[in-house]
Parts: C-alpha cells; sequence; structure tokens
C-alpha cells in the first residue's frame, strides 16, 4: 500500500530541490550566451541575436531557402524574378520564402498542429524542406525535361565517347523526396487520423454493424463446409 502511495506521489523524473537542479545543469551552456562554448563577447553577442532569431516564427526554417545569385543561379532559367529583372542577388530567394510561408500555414491547418508542440513542428519543417527540395527538382526538370539522358560512361582508345541510357539524377531524386515526404506525413498525420478512425468506430450505424457481423458469420459458416475431415479412421 505504502508503496502505491509512493508512486502516485512520484511526478516526473529528474532533480526536484534547486541543490539538485543546479548541480545537473552547472555544465550546460546558458541559453543566452554563457562561457560553457568559450565565446568571446563579440561571439557572445552574435549567439543572443542567433536566439532571438530562432524564437521569431519563421526561425527554424530560416535555414532552408537558398540565396539569390541573380543569374548565376543554378536555377535561373526557370526563374520568373530573373526573367523579370528583379532578383534580388544575394538575399534570401523570395519565391521559396514565399513558398515555406505558405506550406508551414498550410500544414499547421491541415494537420491542427499547436505551434508550441515540439515533435509535430519539427516534423512540418522537415516536410517543408521536402518540399522545398522537390521544387527545386522541378525547376531543373523544366529545363532538363529529358528521364532518360545517354551519359557518357567510358572513351574508346580512339577517342569515341561510349554512352549508356540512364535516369535523370534531378527525377531520380524528386521520386526519393516524394516518397520521403509521403512518410513524413504519415508520421505527421498518424494522431489526427487515429482519432478520426476511432471517432468513425463509435459513430458506426447499428445496422451496417449488424450487416457486417452476419457477412463474417455466414463467411465462417462456408469455411467450416469446405473443410476437409483429414482424420483417420480407427
Amino acid at each position: 500500500m505504502e508503496e502505491e502511495v509512493k508512486k502516485k506521489k512520484k511526478g516526473k523524473p529528474g532533480p526536484k530541490t534547486p541543490e539538485a537542479i543546479a548541480k545537473v545543469t552547472q555544465n550546460l551552456p546558458e541559453g543566452k550566451g554563457g562561457d560553457a562554448w568559450g565565446f568571446t563577447e563579440e561571439g557572445k553577442k552574435a549567439l543572443a541575436i542567433a536566439n532571438h532569431m530562432h524564437q521569431l516564427k519563421h526561425g527554424l526554417y530560416a535555414t532552408i531557402p537558398i540565396y539569390c545569385k541573380g543569374k548565376e543561379c543554378p536555377y535561373a532559367k526557370s526563374c520568373r524574378l530573373v526573367s523579370m529583372g528583379v532578383a534580388p542577388k544575394g538575399e534570401v530567394c523570395p519565391i521559396e520564402a514565399s513558398t515555406i510561408e505558405q506550406l508551414v500555414k498550410m500544414y499547421a491547418e491541415e494537420m491542427e498542429v499547436n505551434m508550441e508542440d515540439a515533435v509535430k513542428i519539427s516534423l512540418i519543417r522537415e516536410l517543408v524542406d521536402t518540399e522545398i527540395s522537390i521544387l527545386r527538382c522541378d525547376k531543373k526538370l523544366a529545363t532538363d525535361p529529358d528521364v532518360v539522358k545517354n551519359v557518357v560512361v567510358a572513351v574508346t582508345e580512339e577517342g569515341t565517347p561510349i554512352t549508356q541510357p540512364q535516369v535523370n539524377k534531378a527525377y531520380e531524386l524528386q521520386q526519393k523526396l516524394v516518397r520521403q515526404r509521403h512518410q513524413t506525413l504519415r508520421l505527421l498525420n498518424s494522431t489526427p487520423k487515429d482519432r478520426a478512425e476511432i471517432e468513425g468506430n463509435t459513430q458506426i450505424d447499428p445496422s451496417v454493424m449488424i450487416g457486417e457481423m452476419r457477412e463474417r458469420l455466414m463467411k465462417m459458416k462456408s469455411e467450416e463446409d469446405s473443410t476437409v475431415d483429414i482424420t483417420p479412421e480407427k
């Protein structure tokens, strides 16, 4: 009985007293730039700015978009901003930044994700990162649409190239990313999906339930009738 009482009183694992907490955390870096990282004063200021950036709404996704290189960008041929002459060279790609904002909002609303749920937010970040990578593959395929290409794999002694048909690397990567997106979506959608299935089962129509039970009973009876008796005669 005493053990049950102790278990009920037991809260979250970990240190409880201020002294114990201080002992456990004494070697951890301070959130606003302590000496544990070995930063100089300039480094501490930069760390404080970095911490502030991560607290912003877009902070978690700040490293996803590429920086605009104007006409030197590998995706310049399919970029409308470059063709219009308004690409902001040296700044974050506006197309990717805008797409990221829309995707985060769309997935958060669609999946009913609480923005304080660290696990779900991390999955959304992974999902958005994958979506942007797929977008980049689409841009490459827009200017090089051949799914199968003849690639030089060797050269003869006379200098004649030997080619071999291979799947376009951009297309191959795109398909891999699409599969990765589906896996992340399943993880992100697991809880709402399970809840929907449970709610659907509790609201099932009684007549439908009786019909399904009748079908199962008939199936079991037919299986019994078709069973061959292999018991040897005595």
